[in-house]
């Protein structure tokens, strides 16, 4: 019953239909199968859960404690699927099935010991757990790259932590901004159009697989900005501070720069006295500890003076 519910939901994950495409991953598992399959879905999700809980209660019943454990440890998995996004994460759904699958199982009183499939179980969780560890430590050396600036090794990185099927979508994100990075020192036409090509698919894809972090739509923004496309960029920037409109001024700076582009600074020097309004002297001292924020700001204000610039040049 386990599978026919990890099945069920890999249906909804996976699906290729344009309703999918248009709605991505929501934010959580309830919700998902509500907007994917309607009331019908939810009943059936809810019949699942409910039919595995019954028996997950009779198995831990025989298995004493630790039944009883690894009952507690599912509904707590099971919980925070309730109202995060962790149904998105295929390891996360293998992982969770294979535990409601132990938690149910009824050992036989004439025949102890367990059965062979629970060593096979635990063999999966096994290879789940080490694909897990590549693909974080893959992704770790990816930024070291980036940082450092060696893009093309941060790029087979986060080729590497991708292939992994884990499905991070901070993983596509932060492939998506090395071939950003990639098509800002191609000399050929034609090869930066390939790699922004290849950063605006992993930024739809990360928005798809997490609809709540602004950091995807910022890296849509800044991919559609250098494909020309402002109108389509300013829309994600946007989408970005609508995410989080407190913590990232440079997504200001990012939809500052689209309205830069349609010659609209009125607008783009707005946005940026919004976000700047955000961090009054107290909110700076108490976030002192955040070594990066100053130079964010320094940059934001930077912007606001060319953008006055700008506007005072088209005034005369």
């Amino acid at each position: 019953m386990a599978w026919v519910l990890v099945i069920l939901v890999m249906f909804i994950r996976f699906t290729k239909t344009t309703r999918f495409k248009q709605r991505g991953m929501l934010g959580n598992l309830p919700a998902q199968m509500l907007a994917e399959l309607g009331l019908v879905g939810l009943g059936l999700l809810g019949w699942l859960l409910l039919s595995w809980f019954v028996l997950a209660f009779a198995g831990s019943w025989q298995q004493g404690r630790d039944g009883v454990v690894l009952l507690l440890g599912v509904l707590a998995a099971l919980t925070h699927m309730a109202v995060d996004i962790g149904a998105s994460y295929p390891a996360i759904l293998a992982s969770v099935a294979m535990l409601m699958a132990l938690a149910s199982w009824q050992p036989s009183r004439a025949r102890m010991g367990r059965p062979r499939w629970v060593i096979g179980g635990f063999l999966l969780l096994a290879g789940g757990a080490i694909g897990i560890y590549q693909g974080a430590t893959a992704a770790q050396n990816g930024q070291i790259y980036l940082e450092n600036g060696e893009f093309t090794e941060a790029s087979i990185a986060y080729d590497k932590s991708n292939s992994f099927g884990v499905g991070n979508p901070d993983w596509l994100s932060a492939r998506g901004i090395v071939k950003l990075a990639q098509s800002q020192s191609a000399t050929d036409d034609a090869v930066k159009q390939q790699f922004l090509s290849e950063a605006l698919d992993d930024a739809l894809l990360a928005q798809a697989r997490d609809r709540s972090d602004g950091q995807h739509w910022q890296l849509e923004s800044r991919v559609r900005l250098a494909l020309n496309q402002p109108e389509s960029a300013l829309a994600a920037a946007l989408e970005a501070l609508k995410r989080d409109p407190n913590n990232h001024p440079e997504y200001a700076g990012d939809a500052a720069a689209a309205y830069w582009r349609l010659g609209r600074f009125e607008a783009g020097i707005a946005v940026i006295d919004d976000m700047l309004a955000r961090y009054p002297p107290a909110v700076r001292e108490n976030r002192a500890v955040d070594l990066t924020l100053a130079p964010r700001l320094e940059q934001l204000e930077a912007v606001k003076v060319s953008l006055l610039a700008a506007d005072a040049n088209t005034k005369f």
